[in-house]
């Protein structure tokens, strides 16, 4: 575990007068690539969790499909309807004669 830091003074500042002001968001990507260490240590570990992972899985097919299909099938509508509405004017425009 980290050392606990120092008290400060309500008017001092938390980092060091060295540390540059990029150092804590650093320390932010930092976090992230141990907890990505973690799972997949922890990955590797028994007992796998099967029917843990299978039922999240399953709720996040379940919760992202049905807006994604609706809005596939929203686009896809749309793009008909201009080609059509684009068909249906350039018809008007230069009929056809005989």
């Amino acid at each position: 575990m980290a050392a606990e830091a120092p008290a400060r003074s309500p008017g001092e500042s938390a980092r060091p007068s060295g540390v540059p002001a990029l150092s804590r968001p650093l320390q932010g990507v930092g976090g992230l690539f141990v907890m990505s260490a973690d799972a997949v240590k922890f990955l590797f570990h028994r007992p796998f969790q099967g029917r843990e992972f299978v039922g999240q899985s399953w709720f996040i097919v379940r919760v992202s499909l049905v807006p994604t299909l609706l809005v596939a099938i929203d686009a896809y509508v749309r793009c008909e309807m201009q080609t059509a509405l684009h068909r249906l004017a350039r018809a008007r425009r230069f009929p056809v004669i005989g």
